[in-house]
């Protein structure tokens, strides 16, 4: 037709569209994608006011509040994990190793200056560290990324067990002060609650304005289409690297608020255990959004304890209750809602579209039979 303009490659980018996502209707607000129509700010204002009642409702004595911190804590580490595995599709074992460079590097630095500076200078020397691990991995495909992650937190966990002067002995660092904050100092559970509440909402501002993002939209296009993306002029690997970087500090923040908040840490603080623990916070939550692991943490936090009662049956109950979970709902918790509002309007459920626990899981698989394709 004459006069039209050929498409450029940001036009194209620009109106790229992952299978799975919902297909655009009239009006102005229905023609976004969806996760533009989504009431961010308003979500998480209910979040903080839910939170805050059920605290003051339901949770008694010093062992229920520090469950209520420990899975504040837990969430913020997770909503990294959802940033390099639910959004840029890099599987990384190092999620806990960087929980515990922030936690060692805060309690090393708050011996000399104050904890707060402490904690920035911990994020900011952690983000270096992150920086040359995921530059030196750029080339690796997803499955020898997550083993090449998993070493490097096994070498973690080995110098933080044998350099006494900057871990401890054995990696036991003890006596570290609490978090203080223009004169407010975190001494009790309470304390500490509004500091990781506040340390959350952080997190989720954080994510959701990455969400609202062009890197989101590159990050999904890098994973799931790399060879599309790359003829559209999107740096493929250094989406990867900028992705695990932001997902690492989240990590940090986790270690350093745990580390201060508890006031000692250890190497099996931030073993292999709780590695895996943060991919089921992520699958069991869902990815479809970053408030299926936040919903994730909480399961993995408070079910086991409800769970105790059982006493040899615990863990056969748990793991009924994952596999009932993975198969009933591969959305995870999250979509849970969203197949109530589908029920309530009368309209047939969906699954959803990129950054779902079913495009994450497929890639995951996709990444084990390459591999295994490649030692053939």
């Amino acid at each position: 037709m004459s006069g039209s303009k050929p498409p450029t490659a940001v036009g194209m980018l620009a109106s790229f569209r992952l299978p799975g996502a919902a297909p655009r209707r009239g009006g102005r607000d229905s023609e976004l994608p969806g996760i533009y129509r989504r009431r961010d700010y308003a979500s998480i204002a209910i979040f903080v006011l839910i939170v805050i009642i059920v605290r003051a409702l339901f949770v008694t004595g010093l062992s229920g509040q520090d469950s209520y911190n420990l899975w504040l804590v837990y969430a913020v580490a997770a909503l990294g994990f959802y940033l390099v595995f639910g959004i840029a599709g890099r599987f990384a074992f190092s999620q806990t190793f960087m929980m515990a460079l922030g936690a060692y590097l805060s309690a090393w630095l708050a011996g000399s200056v104050p904890v707060w500076q402490a904690m920035i200078y911990a994020l900011l020397i952690s983000a270096v560290v992150s920086l040359a691990l995921a530059i030196m991995l750029i080339r690796t495909s997803e499955f020898y990324f997550g083993i090449a992650t998993l070493a490097v937190a096994g070498i973690g966990t080995l110098i933080f067990q044998n350099w006494t002067g900057f871990a401890g002995p054995s990696g036991l660092r003890y006596d570290i002060p609490p978090i203080e904050v223009g004169g407010f100092v975190a001494e009790t559970e309470t304390d500490f609650f509004w500091i990781a509440l506040g340390c959350v909402v952080v997190g989720l501002l954080v994510v959701s304005l990455i969400e609202r993002s062009p890197l989101r939209r590159e990050a999904l296009a890098a994973r799931d289409l790399p060879m599309v993306a790359r003829t559209l002029g999107v740096p493929v690997a250094w989406i990867g690297v900028i992705m695990f970087v932001l997902g690492s500090m989240f990590a940090v923040g986790a270690g350093s608020l745990y580390a201060h908040w508890q006031g000692v840490i250890s190497p099996d603080t931030f073993g292999i255990d709780l590695s895996i623990g943060i991919f089921l916070m992520a699958i069991l939550g869902g990815l479809g959004s970053m408030w299926g692991v936040v919903i994730g943490a909480a399961f993995y936090v408070f079910v086991p304890q409800y769970l105790q009662s059982f006493s040899q049956y615990q863990n056969i109950m748990y793991g009924g209750l994952l596999v009932v979970i993975l198969i009933l709902l591969p959305e995870g918790l999250v979509g849970v809602v969203a197949r109530i509002r589908d029920l309530r309007r009368g309209r047939q459920h969906q699954s959803p579209g990129p950054g779902g626990n079913a495009g994450a899981l497929r890639w995951l698989a996709k990444a084990v039979s390459d591999a295994r394709s490649g030692w053939r």
